[in-house]
């Protein structure tokens, strides 16, 4: 089985380590970067599955970050998770044809994030990245018919509201919710629902 790989860009350690428990629950093995140039350091050497970026960090810019990634073939369909409080900064940047950036608004909640990485999850199971192969659950489930079932697209979430309290993720909407474990919420129990990210740039 593929193991699932993740990239945390922050520079707020509480909310840094909350996204790598969550991740860490969802199956991912996580690397936590504080400052914009080493997370391009760590992109130069390794092809995460998932990279969850603040857009304000020390020395290089979420931003700068992400349009780099965007320019290189071989991150260019990486999953991007940007981590914002600022509501207009997030709607500034343009996600239009970018169908691997997700836009969430701080403060995020577990369950939130919970879900968000079942989606992930459950679409990178169904995809070949960067020529590896498919996890061992997908090649079973291919071995009993003649084509594997095509992955889903997945639609970009709209731009943040200007209320960081009315910020939804979309995810209610979409039909992979119904497929999150139960076992996923258990096994995240340790970790307080209430214990929401704090406000953060």
């Amino acid at each position: 089985m593929t193991q699932l790989t993740a990239l945390i860009v922050e520079d707020d350690r509480i909310i840094a380590d909350i996204f790598s428990r969550v991740l860490k629950t969802g199956g991912y093995e996580t690397t936590v970067i504080d400052d914009g140039q080493a997370a391009l350091d760590i992109l130069a050497e390794m092809t995460p599955h998932v990279v969850v970026l603040d857009l304000n960090l020390p020395t290089v810019s979420g931003v700068q970050i992400l349009n780099h990634m965007r320019k290189e073939a071989r991150l260019k369909e990486t999953w991007v998770i940007l981590a914002t409080a600022n509501a207009i900064q997030a709607a500034s940047i343009d996600d239009d044809g970018d169908d691997f950036l997700f836009k969430l608004l701080k403060p995020i909640s577990v369950e939130q994030l919970l879900r968000l990485v079942s989606v992930l999850k459950a679409s990178l199971k169904d995809s070949d990245i960067e020529g590896d192969a498919a996890p061992a659950e997908t090649q079973a489930e291919a071995a009993g018919s003649e084509t594997a079932p095509a992955a889903a697209p997945e639609p970009t979430l709209a731009a943040a509201p200007a209320d960081p309290n009315a910020a939804k993720t979309g995810l209610e909407a979409r039909p992979e919710i119904e497929t999150v474990e139960a076992e996923a919420i258990a096994e995240a129990a340790e970790i307080d629902d209430d214990e929401d990210m704090p406000p953060h740039s």
